[in-house]
């Protein structure tokens, strides 16, 4: 498979919900160590989040990553020292994002990782981070965000777009009660 049938299949695979994997933590403390080598100095904080740092949560097998710099930073010169990492921003398939720059990771035609850049501190900052706080706080809520995901990845299994805003109304939720 070369380089661009592979980014092609991990952009387009299929939806995955699996069993957690206590590998995910060492998988992300790893990445923010090569995130933070290839760029030094620029991230105010980088966070697990998303699914993989829920401990006993179902999740697609992607690790997601939040960085947070500072308001007059542009990341539109992230994506060289990223590319030694592997990643390739989204422009490479996706202008559809406003409200951060995201780049993926991948290998052998899945999607491995992804990083999330947005100001620190700003207000999607605050409401991912509620979220995750939120479902490592109460393992019931955890729970009912699992069973919507299976449900969600079974209906929606090639149609991103579909599964990612059926989440949409639960995440906003508890991000707001939290």
């Amino acid at each position: 498979m070369n380089e661009q049938s592979s980014l092609n299949s991990a952009v387009n695979e299929p939806i995955e919900v699996r069993d957690y994997n206590p590998v995910w933590p060492t998988l992300f403390e790893n990445e923010r160590k090569a995130i933070q080598s290839v760029l030094p100095d620029v991230f105010e904080d980088i966070q697990h989040i998303g699914s993989t740092a829920v401990p006993g949560l179902r999740a697609k097998p992607i690790i997601d990553i939040l960085g947070g710099i500072e308001a007059h930073q542009n990341p539109d010169q992230f994506p060289v020292p990223l590319s030694r990492l592997g990643y390739v921003p989204a422009t490479a398939f996706s202008n559809t994002i406003t409200d951060h720059t995201w780049f993926m990771r991948w290998s052998a035609g899945r999607r491995t990782h992804q990083l999330h850049v947005l100001v620190f501190g700003s207000i999607e900052w605050r409401r991912r981070i509620a979220f995750h706080d939120a479902l490592r706080s109460k393992p019931g809520l955890a729970e009912e965000y699992s069973k919507l995901k299976i449900e969600l990845a079974q209906r929606h299994r090639h149609d991103r777009a579909a599964y990612t805003h059926g989440k949409s109304e639960f995440v906003l939720r508890v991000a707001s009660e939290a």
